[in-house]
């Protein structure tokens, strides 16, 4: 994914304790005590069979974190080549979300309380998934009043619905931290403001801001300079407009990188996700 506001772009997770470094059946990973980050590169043949391919690395993840003992998943980024694209009649993220709900239903028994997630159409490369899970308390799945769980979409965006939560409120190493999902110009189900960036982005924020209000509501309140983003664009040519609303929306304390990049529903051009710091 192109970054468009700078050069080279790095994203690096500290923490507080000694981390120590594995690999186990191709996953990954760096853990202290209480957190460990991994990731998952799956390599794919025949695309026609995506939602085999991501029920089997699900399986493989979910069989991971549960063997090693961090079976509480936080948060999960996804990233799929050509996601829009035809596959055997469906669009490839219909597929992978197929593949992933099936394996929800599998180890975990049904959708329960998914972890906080996005899904962004790379370049090219194998689908690459990237996750935190802790082996402490479990998160806190949150929803958005303006938005439609997406667990419960009507079949009009898939035979499957996708498994997540809009953002999931964790509290680990002696902090709290808001991990936001991939948030965009959703109310309900539908999409809205149709080829207008600017409205979108708008809305978008609209959406994010409304999930700082059920935090509020849990005892969450956020670090003035403790939210952090990704802003993917579909149109570079869109930046401007969108980071100027950004950054009109959200102040000069928050830290942002912009990257090019389809969005899992072809007629949304901005999806914003996160993570933010509780105030101390």
């Amino acid at each position: 994914m192109p970054v468009l506001n700078g050069d080279v772009c790095y994203e690096v997770w500290t923490a507080r304790q000694p981390i120590s470094y594995s690999t186990q059946n191709e996953i990954a990973s760096a853990s202290s005590d209480e957190v460990l980050f991994g990731t998952l590169q799956v390599q794919e043949t025949q695309r026609a069979n995506l939602d085999s391919l991501v029920f089997a690395a699900y399986t493989k993840l979910f069989d991971f974190v549960d063997h090693s003992g961090y079976g509480n998943l936080l948060r999960i980024w996804h990233y799929l080549p050509q996601i829009t694209e035809d596959a055997d009649g469906l669009e490839r993220y219909q597929r992978f979300t197929a593949g992933r709900h099936e394996a929800f239903m599998a180890k975990r028994g049904g959708v329960g309380h998914p972890p906080a997630a996005c899904a962004l159409g790379s370049r090219g490369g194998p689908l690459s998934i990237y996750f935190i899970t802790t082996r402490g308390r479990a998160g806190i799945p949150l929803e958005n009043p303006r938005q439609m769980s997406a667990y419960r979409y009507p079949q009009q965006y898939g035979p499957r619905s996708p498994t997540f939560s809009r953002a999931n409120l964790a509290s680990f190493t002696g902090e709290q931290l808001l991990f936001i999902s991939g948030t965009a110009s959703i109310v309900g189900h539908r999409s809205m403001h149709l080829g207008d960036a600017a409205a979108q982005t708008r809305e978008t924020i609209a959406n994010i801001r409304a999930l700082f209000v059920q935090t509020s509501e849990a005892g969450f309140q956020p670090a003035h300079d403790g939210l952090r983003l990704k802003v993917y664009v579909r149109h570079a040519e869109h930046l401007s407009v969108v980071g100027d609303i950004v950054s009109e929306s959200l102040g000069p304390l928050t830290q942002v990188v912009y990257l090019q990049a389809d969005i899992c529903r072809p007629e949304l051009l901005v999806e914003i996700e996160g993570v933010c710091r509780a105030a101390s």
